[in-house]
């Protein structure tokens, strides 16, 4: 029987190759990023991408999976599947696709290819994140905002959450991407849960997909991602885990994360922490956490909680990581200064987020064009 893995992608490719106009790929290809060779079946680029009716091509990052190089049907059918769910879910903490599509050559080659937001791989910025404590608990409040939203909100199965499926964009926002055993999770079957197996890092399987215990899989599907969710943040925190043993050894996790880490960790699907409860965790009441979720929902506030957030905001700004002010904060303040009716309260924390600018930034993200 063909499974529901293999069938959605042969739809995929009909349109993934429709959506190519011309002879060359639409995109220029930069560097590629090294540290994230051989965690999965694309390679990964910088790069230059000109959208639609834009005037300037944008950064942007760059995953080529080269035909030529597949190693199995199953690998291509994954890639495909890929592309199209990258294509068509969208969220905040998902990673953000601009462009996708397959080029081929006719003699058997070609390149598949997603244009996405311009993103570096987490562990080659975790260190450098770790710096920012309160970066760190949002990012993994995003992370399982995002499990839950394809879990819960969109009974999808990831198949794969761990530290190489997540990416970190200019922001310091954290976006998950590998999907590429992103299935619904009625659709998830023996043959799927299988592939899983093949797929996910050993140590993050739970006890059910390490056992092959289709039965138990097939009574929540999902549960084997929040099994994961625990060991991705486990790594977050206390580095890479070699040996189950290790899960054991938590010194290095926020000591308040620790009870909820161990029941997301329960033997149990029935049993384990769900995402939404996760979400519910004290370290969570960070203030740099309040202060992202705020700018999140910004253009709904009214003028009061406005007036009261950035005057806040002014004393905050110091203490930013530049990233964070320059891609995520400024881009927040300019657009509520311009569509959202921001007050004038809004211009001191934009001025001095903008002193730390150079001319050229200064001139493409501040002076209206």
């Amino acid at each position: 029987m063909l499974s529901s893995m293999a069938s959605m992608a042969a739809s995929a490719a009909g349109s993934l190759s429709k959506m190519v106009a011309g002879d060359g790929l639409p995109f220029d290809t930069g560097d590629e990023v090294m540290s994230y060779a051989g965690k999965g079946p694309w390679r990964m680029y910088n790069g230059k991408y000109k959208p639609p009716g834009a005037e300037e091509q944008q950064v942007v990052s760059l995953f080529l999976y080269n035909l030529k190089d597949k190693k199995s049907e199953r690998e291509l059918s994954q890639v495909r599947n890929c592309v199209k769910k990258l294509r068509t879910i969208k969220h905040p903490y998902l990673l953000r696709c601009l462009e996708a599509g397959e080029k081929l050559d006719n003699k058997g080659g070609g390149t598949i290819y997603l244009v996405t937001e311009p993103v570096q791989p987490l562990d080659t910025v975790l260190d450098s994140l770790l710096e920012t404590p309160g970066g760190i608990a949002w990012g993994v409040y995003t992370l399982a905002a995002a499990v839950k939203f394809l879990n819960i909100d969109c009974n999808i199965v990831h198949g794969q959450v761990c530290v190489p499926a997540i990416f970190v964009d200019r922001g310091m926002d954290w976006k998950l991407g590998g999907f590429e055993m992103l299935t619904e999770a009625s659709a998830a079957d023996a043959e799927y849960f299988a592939m899983c197996k093949e797929t996910l890092p050993r140590f993050y399987q739970s006890p059910e997909l390490g056992r092959g215990q289709v039965d138990v899989l097939s009574r929540i599907p999902v549960a084997a991602d929040w099994w994961a969710l625990g060991c991705t943040v486990f790594e977050v925190f206390c580095g890479p885990i070699k040996s189950f043993n290790d899960l054991k050894n938590t010194g290095n996790m926020p000591e308040v994360l620790r009870p909820d880490f161990m029941r997301m960790l329960s033997s149990n699907p029935q049993n384990r922490l769900r995402p939404a409860e996760f979400l519910g965790n004290p370290i969570f009441e960070e203030e740099y956490v309040s202060l992202q979720l705020f700018l999140e929902t910004l253009n709904v506030k009214d003028a009061v909680e406005k007036d009261r957030f950035f005057s806040k905001l002014a004393e905050r700004v110091p203490a930013l990581p530049k990233p964070a002010a320059q891609w995520k904060v400024l881009p927040a303040l300019t657009n509520s200064m311009e569509y959202g009716g921001g007050s004038a309260r809004a211009l001191e924390p934009l001025l001095k987020i903008a002193s730390v600018l150079s001319e050229d930034e200064y001139q493409q993200q501040v002076v209206p064009t």
